[in-house]
């Protein structure tokens, strides 16, 4: 059970136990029950519903589905969808080496991190849609609950702070009348163990506290009272103590502080305190005492009193908002005043403690909304609780002979994670999948735009193991590790015959602690560095190459002020990412800008939505069509985008997912041209769902996205339906820019070059460089980027985008065929190579 989950049941478990108790007290008075039993009763559901957390999480529930029917289904909201890899959670984008962990692949699932299934040969990374649950461990409501609760319980922490500056300042009393009057009145009352007696000027209630070393308080003028007021004051504060009322009211404060939003506990809390003063009036009356002198007792010491202690764990012999009540029933003859035997309380007791124990097993669940006929008839046409209880154990019993009969001894784990892949491969869901619980860690990691290392990316060339580039802001960085340098030992060890993944292993730590690295230069000289790791922050948002503080440069043209964006995935940080840059290309005076989504596999769909927002001041950004109820639309609404500057975005085969749902979105609202080919095509919506225990998590497709035209771009869908040729998102007419593989792996090779961080006159030469379109195409290897720069250019100059391409759409679909068998193609030759690769160790 998640955390949420279990605050969820705690809290309706709790208000059921708080109802029973408000049914249950018209019975009492009826009955005409002593104020002691009215008290017990307050008291047992006040700490009852303070257990039902801890039972909630040790014992077993009894699942009891019941269909309730409510009248209206709420949408979900919007940061809490994903779709398509997206809308609260989608593709993650493609993630270069990273700090210590080099060209790893992320689990295909999440809301965060995923490796796309049609990107994986290249090593793109997807992160797919989040519906309902957030890969956070703690979530929202727990925050909310718990600043609630923060809140609820400050007036006891205040008041424990108060007590004992009170208890400081009185003045303790040993020997006088007054304690000798309180060692008659315990003695009276039977109390064995010890209560101090002290007096105060501060202070002119009476007033009771302590659990374990119980303390009465009188006023410093108490000593003039009159013998039978004494008598009868300590009387009734010795009550609270022989009573545990203090424990009591400790019990009603917690429970009041742990649902603080419940206006049950705080009516429980309320009625404890009114019974427990009457229980101690009724107590006093039992050992003779009349009621009209008691009566005109009480109200003699509450008119010279100032108010008690603020503490809920002070109990005062009167307050000012209960004394009228109080004192009709002192003299009230009718009323019951019998003590409550230790038989009744027993009894209460244990009906009290079976009470919560029952209720505490049975788990309440599947809701229906009336509107909502598909899950009616889900309801309906569910199968029979028997079936899956013999489906159940059946598995259990083919676990239970595999165990027992197969020839050698077999691994729980495995047969449990074997058991959950067939589950979800059994669903035929290229995008449902199952995460173990190292693949979750690495993906909610990834999402978080951090990793633990040192920061920096490595390379195996010819069995030798060398530093591509330190991070910039690394702990590498700062600890002299350089570009092109050698990884010759990590800890005295040598790193000789290691592949790549055992050095990022010895490599990789925790945080705060530090490896011993011995360097080999490429001047031939050697280093012993010490480097402590840290966390590392990885950018979603880059420039087109480094400025001289080794940081992004978003100026792609200089004498245009045309910006560059190329995002690598949509995490956690890219909102705040992209706004800062957008902020430092406008101090720069932005004229136009360019996105670059290709190699995108996307992210988290609120941060796409978020990232959307910036550029779009109104207008539909994604619509979700879930299994159930009504589409939940997602709209712009953000007047101070940035919507007067010129957008291009840049797409191709790898752009999916929330990549997908931001240029979409860009497109139909007609805010920015897009140009490049035609993107992935993924439009399913995956939930990532955390199981028990630390069996990992699962990502189901729970939903479908369209964008704000209402088109399915999933190319799944549409080639089942016969239409192959409309998934995707195309370019705009006249933007259709090809590239071949080739050009491919060249752009992708010189991204790799240009994030290296460069010392001396390679830096200097480097962010000097004059960047044209001519060079895009020539150096780079870059002929949409090269096409993009051109049009912007023109866009600036002329006032409109010129178009790019002169291809026909006969001819954009003989590309596209054409690179679908491509790839196809390079699939088979990557596979035939393994297998030459295989022979030749053989060999």
């Amino acid at each position: 059970m998640t955390l949420d989950q279990l605050l969820v049941a705690a809290a309706l478990r709790a208000a059921i136990i708080l109802a029973v108790a408000c049914g249950l007290s018209p019975f009492f008075v009826l009955c005409r029950a002593t104020a002691a039993a009215r008290h017990k009763l307050w008291a047992l559901a006040l700490a009852g519903s303070l257990a039902v957390p801890l039972l909630t999480g040790l014992l077993p529930a009894w699942q009891i589905s019941i269909p309730i029917q409510i009248a209206a289904r709420l949408p979900p909201p919007a940061n809490h969808s994903d779709a398509t890899s997206g809308v609260t959670s989608a593709y993650f984008a493609s993630i270069e080496p990273l700090a210590v962990t080099p060209n790893q692949s992320l689990p295909h699932d999440g809301p965060i991190l995923l490796p796309n299934s049609t990107n994986q040969s290249s090593g793109e990374f997807a992160a797919t849609p989040v519906i309902g649950r957030r890969i956070p461990t703690i979530t929202w409501l727990f925050w909310i609950w718990s600043c609630g609760a923060c809140v609820a319980a400050t007036p006891l922490l205040l008041g424990l702070i108060s007590l004992r500056l009170l208890k400081n300042s009185s003045c303790c009393v040993t020997d006088c009348t007054l304690h000798a009057a309180l060692e008659q009145s315990a003695e009276q009352l039977g109390i064995q163990r010890s209560v101090q007696l002290a007096t105060s000027t501060v202070r002119s209630m009476p007033m009771t506290w302590g659990i374990w070393k119980p303390m009465i308080l009188l006023p410093a003028t108490a000593q003039a009272w009159p013998r039978e007021r004494v008598q009868i004051v300590l009387l009734h504060e010795l009550a609270h103590v022989t009573r545990h009322d203090c424990l009591w009211q400790l019990v009603a404060q917690l429970a009041r502080a742990l649902y603080w939003f419940n206006p049950l506990v705080w009516l429980a809390d309320r009625q404890l305190r009114i019974e427990q003063e009457r229980a101690c009036d009724d107590l006093v009356l039992s050992r003779g005492f009349d009621p009209p002198d008691y009566a005109d007792q009480l109200l003699a010491v509450s008119a010279t009193c100032s108010p008690a202690s603020a503490s809920a764990l002070t109990l005062a012999m009167s307050q000012s908002t209960t004394l009228e009540n109080r004192l009709m029933a002192i003299l009230n003859p009718s009323l019951n005043r019998r003590p409550l035997s230790r038989g009744v309380t027993r009894v209460m007791a244990m009906l009290a403690v079976a009470a919560t124990v029952l209720i505490s097993l049975i788990n309440v669940g599947s809701t229906v909304t009336a509107s909502d006929p598909a899950a009616q008839k889900d309801v309906k046409n569910a199968e029979p609780a028997a079936a899956i209880v013999d489906r159940s154990q059946a598995l259990a019993n083919l676990r239970t002979k595999i165990a027992d009969q197969y020839v050698t001894p077999v691994n729980d784990n495995d047969i449990l994670e074997g058991a959950l892949k067939g589950m979800i491969g059994a669903l035929k869901d290229p995008y449902s999948d199952y995460l173990t619980p190292q693949s979750l860690s690495d993906m909610e990691r990834q999402i978080g735009g951090a990793i633990v290392g040192i920061g920096v990316q490595l390379e195996l060339i010819d069995k030798q193991i060398r530093v591509v580039t330190p991070l910039d802001g690394s702990p590498a960085i700062k600890g002299g590790i350089q570009c092109g340098d050698a990884i010759l030992e990590i800890d005295g060890q040598s790193t000789a015959g290691l592949k790549l993944p055992d050095v990022v292993t010895r490599i990789a730590g925790k945080a705060g602690t530090s490896v011993r690295l011995k360097i080999s230069r490429e001047n031939g000289q050697t280093a012993d560095l010490s480097i402590a790791r840290g966390t590392v922050h990885l950018p979603t948002v880059k420039g087109f190459n480094l400025a001289p503080d080794d940081n992004s440069n978003f100026v792609l043209d200089n004498a245009h002020r045309i910006g560059y964006l190329q995002f690598s995935q949509f995490g956690a940080a890219t909102p705040r990412e992209a706004r800062d840059a957008i902020d430092w290309l406008q101090q720069q005076g932005l004229k136009g800008l360019i996105l670059d989504l290709r190699y995108c596999p996307g992210g988290m769909l609120d941060s796409a939505i978020a990232v959307a927002k910036l550029f779009l001041s109104s207008g539909t950004i994604v619509t979700l069509h879930s299994r159930n109820g009504e589409p939940t639309t997602i709209r712009a609404d953000a007047p101070a985008a940035l919507s007067d500057v010129p957008l291009l975005v840049l797409v191709n085969e790898q752009t999916a997912s929330a990549a997908e749902v931001f240029a979409g979105a860009l497109q139909d609202n007609h805010r920015a041209v897009v140009l490049g080919t035609r993107t992935t095509g993924k439009a399913s919506v995956q939930t990532l769902i955390k199981l028990d225990g630390d069996s990992g998590a699962i990502k189901l497709t729970t939903a479908e996205y369209r964008l704000p035209s209402g088109r399915n771009i999933d190319k799944r869908d549409n080639n089942r339906r016969g239409t192959e040729n409309t998934w995707g998102i195309n370019p705009d007419d006249g933007y259709f820019v090809p590239i071949t593989h080739a050009q491919s792996n060249s752009l992708l090779e010189r991204r790799r070059q240009r994030d290296i961080i460069q010392s001396g006159a390679k830096k200097e030469a480097n962010s000097q460089r004059e960047i044209t379109a001519a060079s895009l195409e020539q150096q780079e290897n870059d002929p949409q980027l090269a096409a993009a720069l051109k049009t912007m250019t023109t866009r600036l100059l002329s006032g409109t985008f010129a178009k790019v391409s002169t291809l026909t759409a006969a001819q954009i679909d003989q590309y596209l065929k054409r690179h679908d068998i491509e790839q196809r193609r390079e699939t088979a030759r990557q596979t035939l190579e393994t297998i030459d690769r295989e022979l030749a160790n053989l060999n």
